[in-house]
């Protein structure tokens, strides 16, 4: 078990990919994190609402990572969990996989998906449909994984 360095964890996340040490503090860092969040999402299951629902039901929470990969800040191959949200319009409790974004250019090699996608139908699931894409328009993929992720 390793101890979760105070300060800054921004020089091991770049040698976690590399280092058995820096890799489990990022290891033991997520744990932490996810434990906190489960806690959280515990909370809001306990809190009622008139309609008999819950907190959570009527709360989604999106949790991600910044980067996919710490050493080389590449913002491909992001990992999401989509949490609660049982008022949405998603269809919760599927595993999917959107495949490897390669770098070399959006939408080929493995047919891979940027996750501004995913971005863009949490948007419609909560009812902003109007939108088409997130991100600068000049440089973000529109399209949606609509046909995927939401339900009726």
């Amino acid at each position: 078990n390793s101890v979760i360095p105070s300060g800054d964890l921004h020089p091991i996340s770049h040698e976690a990919d590399r280092d058995p040490h820096a890799h489990q503090v990022m290891v033991d860092f997520n744990r932490f994190h996810a434990q906190q969040l489960a806690q959280f999402m515990d909370l809001l299951a306990a809190i009622p609402e008139a309609d008999g629902t819950t907190a959570l039901d009527n709360t989604l929470i999106i949790w991600g990572q910044p980067m996919g990969e710490g050493a080389t800040h590449s913002s491909r191959n992001l990992p999401f969990v989509l949490l609660g949200g049982r008022r949405t319009r998603l269809r919760m409790g599927y595993y999917h996989n959107f495949g490897n974004w390669p770098s070399g250019g959006k939408w080929r090699d493995h047919g891979g998906r940027p996750h501004t996608l995913l971005l863009t139908t949490i948007m419609h699931a909560l009812g902003l449909d109007n939108v088409d894409h997130v991100g600068h328009p000049d440089i973000t993929d529109k399209g949606n994984l609509d046909n995927v992720l939401l339900g009726a």
